[in-house]
């Protein structure tokens, strides 16, 4: 059965940015900020990509080992959506890839906007948004090197 509602935000999200009205923060699983390796599958952009945002969220304490999938899904979305975008203006930009197709239909055009939204929606899980950031109230500071498993 499903929940009514706006989903709430993670724990440490809402430790750093406070809740409406003062309420009290409920009892949550304490999990040690983390950054693992990337995973081998990872392309090189995806990995460049995880290096860059990982280390971003290991300083707000939002990630650790449990977050492994999450984030390599994000990173690997990431890379699609990029080499989609390069695919597209290597023709010559939208307008010469479009010519003569479908817009619902091409590949890659429907491949990026898949990736786009698929980055969109787990951005929202790690509060990577502008409106998210914006509701930030305390940066909670984490020795990032201490947490590294790549260091």
């Amino acid at each position: 059965m499903a929940v009514a509602g706006r989903k709430p935000d993670p724990i440490p999200l809402r430790l750093l940015k406070g809740t409406p009205q003062r309420r009290p923060i409920p009892e949550h699983v304490e999990t040690e900020p983390k950054l693992p390796r990337p995973p081998r599958w990872l392309d090189k952009r995806g990995k460049r990509e995880w290096r860059r945002i990982g280390k971003e969220l290991l300083e707000l304490g939002l990630m650790s080992n449990l977050d492994l999938a999450l984030l390599a899904s994000y990173c690997d979305s990431y890379s699609i959506m990029v080499e989609c975008r390069e695919h597209i203006d290597s023709v010559g930009g939208i307008v010469k890839y479009l010519a003569g197709k479908n817009s619902q239909t091409a590949m890659e055009l429907s491949t990026y906007r898949a990736a786009q939204n698929f980055i969109k929606s787990v951005a929202a899980e790690f509060g990577l948004s502008p409106s998210a950031r914006g509701r930030l109230e305390i940066a909670a500071a984490v020795e990032k090197d201490k947490y590294l498993d790549w260091n």
